[in-house]
């Protein structure tokens, strides 16, 4: 929400919208959790609302980034930058280790339990039974979702672009 004001004074909807489009949520943006969370930054003196009338209803309230806003803004890049590289490191690393990889990588619990030595593992979603013994079933709860295979190039392309953006920082 600091990044969406600090771009460009914005009215709540228009928060919203921004944090959809850039991914940030997932579905629609609750409105009063999203009131709620505006209305604690402005406590905190980290953002400013103005009311601006509106030929389409009552005034709306437009969201201005404060000096203390993009003093919080600042901390929290900085914080993201440190944790961007310790993650390109340990993606990085990852990566290599998957390269060495005969197998294909694995996408669900239901996979890891098949790769533990062929045995059936108990299962780790604490859903009280064996993943390999009901993955097929509606009662199967996968751990982790499917991730698009991305080739080892490819992923060492976007690490090295990372590396290098936070470098020039």
């Amino acid at each position: 929400m600091l990044v969406a004001c600090a771009e460009a004074p914005r009215y709540g909807y228009e928060i919203a919208t921004w944090l959809a489009a850039e991914g940030l949520v997932t579905g629609t943006v609750s409105p009063g959790r999203l009131y709620e969370t505006l209305a604690a930054l402005d406590r905190a003196g980290a953002v400013v609302a103005t009311s601006e009338l509106s030929d389409k209803g009552p005034s709306r309230r437009r969201y201005h980034l404060t000096k203390t806003g993009e003093q919080r803004l600042h901390a929290w890049t900085v914080s993201l930058e440190r944790s961007g590289v310790v993650l390109a490191r340990l993606l990085a690393r990852a990566t290599a280790f998957e390269a060495t990889r005969d197998e294909p990588p694995v996408t669900g619990q239901a996979d890891i339990d098949q790769h533990e030595g062929g045995e059936i593992m108990p299962c780790q979603c604490n859903c009280g039974s064996r993943h390999a013994a009901h993955a097929e079933t509606a009662e199967a709860t996968p751990v982790a979702s499917a991730v698009p295979a991305r080739s080892v190039e490819e992923r060492l392309d976007t690490i090295e672009s990372l590396l290098e953006t936070l470098a020039t920082r």
